[in-house]
This record gives structure tokens, C-alpha cells and sequence, in this order.
């Protein structure tokens, strides 16, 4: 037991009946959404380098916040210390369940060229393929 799960004893007390009657300890919720996972598939150097990031319903979050980093954003959206509940929940968009990639992010922050590139080869995600004037097909 560490100081979060005695806290949410202390604050809950159903939580604190439950816990004398079995001896389990209240499980937390931890957040999760597309852009949540998405964040995590990015590697922290590169989310740092993620600047100006502009939350809104294309991302599945109500209001507008703008983050300077797209770890800021990570860290409002998923704090460290474990809580019942974290203030982004409450601008979640509950019916959003799209999978995002690194293009959707790149409409709303500043994503460096280098950082997609990297995203696009370990996801798999291919390039377009643009006609040439060698190329035969229409």
C-alpha cells in the first residue's frame, strides 16, 4: 500500500468498507484514449520536439487547450500519480474511438519532418506513391 492508495481509502468510504471486508485495495482508473495511445507510441525525445499542440474535438477532447509540448499534453492527459479521476476526463469526448495516427496529430502541433518519418516506419504506414512521368500507369 503506498500514500495514493491509503488517500483514496481515506477519501472514499465505501472504498474503505470494501477494504475491511476483503482486504483488496480499490482499484484505479487509469485514462485512456486514441490520443492517449498515440502519445505512447511516441518515444519521449519525440514528444518533447512536438511543439504547440492544439487539443480540440479533432482529437477527441472538448475545448481548445494548447499545450507547449506534446509531453505537457501527455501529462495533463495522463498524470503520474494515480487518482480516481484526472481533470481531462471531464473534456474527453466519450463516443471518439478512432484510432489517430502521426498525420492527425500533425494537423494540430508543430511535428517535425524527421519525427513522422520515424513514426511512419516503425507503424508500418507507407508513403503515397506519386505518378511520375517514367511511370506507366495512369
Amino acid at each position: 500500500m503506498n500514500a495514493n492508495d491509503l488517500n483514496n481509502l481515506l477519501k472514499n468510504p465505501q472504498a474503505m468498507m470494501r477494504f475491511h471486508a476483503t482486504g483488496r485495495l480499490p482499484q484505479t482508473k487509469v485514462p485512456s484514449s486514441p490520443l492517449i495511445t498515440l502519445l505512447e507510441s511516441l518515444h519521449p525525445r519525440e514528444r518533447i520536439r512536438i511543439k504547440d499542440l492544439r487539443m480540440g474535438p479533432s482529437l477527441g477532447y472538448n475545448g481548445h487547450q494548447v499545450f507547449r509540448s506534446a509531453e505537457q499534453a501527455l501529462n495533463w492527459l495522463k498524470p503520474a500519480h494515480a487518482q480516481s479521476s484526472s481533470v481531462s476526463d471531464s473534456y474527453k469526448l466519450a463516443r471518439f474511438s478512432s484510432p489517430l495516427t502521426i498525420a492527425d496529430l500533425a494537423v494540430c502541433a508543430q511535428v517535425p519532418d524527421d519525427v513522422i518519418e520515424q513514426w511512419n516506419v516503425r507503424h508500418g504506414v507507407r508513403k503515397p506513391r506519386h505518378a511520375t512521368a517514367t511511370d506507366p500507369s495512369p
